[in-house]
């Protein structure tokens, strides 16, 4: 059973379509303006490790540049049973 906020997460992802890194996430929470973001990032990223854990997202890990550190960038996309749970809501 999610909660309410882990299916705002999956919703966030669904209608980012491929674009879907956490900062857009949490933009996309906090109604799509940028400098209202919502929720902390930490508690997104939170919620993206569970629902990765859980099966419901998949991603992956591009290459990052010298103005992030070389940190890699995250792009998370829903996995079916992450479809199936929203359209169970």
């Amino acid at each position: 059973m999610l909660s309410p906020f882990e299916r705002r997460v999956l919703q966030a992802i669904s209608d980012l379509g491929s674009s879907a890194y956490p900062l857009d996430i949490q933009e996309a929470l906090g109604g799509g303006v940028r400098w209202m973001r919502g929720p902390a990032l930490g508690a997104v990223h939170a919620t993206l490790w569970y629902l990765e854990e859980a099966g419901f997202v998949a991603r992956q890990e591009e290459e990052g540049g010298p103005e992030r550190g070389n940190r890699p960038k995250l792009l998370y996309w829903l996995r079916g049973d992450g479809r199936r749970a929203l359209e169970e809501q």
